[in-house]
């Protein structure tokens, strides 16, 4: 559910987050972002101590990138499960809709760094 489910547009998305928040949800901080990411989407999970702290299957150590790298590769959800059994529907719909709301983030994007 990429909105409130009370709000019925994103504008009144927007305004029910300003409201409660002080702040547009672009505005909001990378950690905000990441909090509320993993707490819409409780089949991913991010732990320093498991695959260097990328975003990952709850209880797995498959890296939600990979799992995106799956559906570029394969174009639908069945093919993903194809090539991990072990993930349920909702852990993939979680790992997408996690980075969704990550990369929807206009904060994440202009935080992102690049080095070469």
């Amino acid at each position: 559910m990429p909105y409130n489910a009370k709000a019925e547009t994103r504008d009144e998305f927007i305004a029910d987050h300003k409201r409660a928040h002080g702040r547009s949800p672009n505005n909001a901080s990378i950690n905000d972002v990441y909090r509320r990411a993993l707490k819409q989407c409780p089949s991913i999970s991010m732990n320093p101590r498991r695959q260097q702290g990328k975003p990952c299957i709850a209880g797995t150590r498959i890296p939600v990138h990979l799992v995106l790298w799956a559906l570029e590769q394969h174009g639908s959800i069945e093919g993903v499960l194809k090539s991990y059994p072990d993930l349920t529907t909702q852990q993939v719909k979680d790992a997408l809709y996690f980075a969704e709301t990550v990369l929807g983030s206009t904060r994440a994007i202009n935080e992102a760094t690049f080095t070469t």
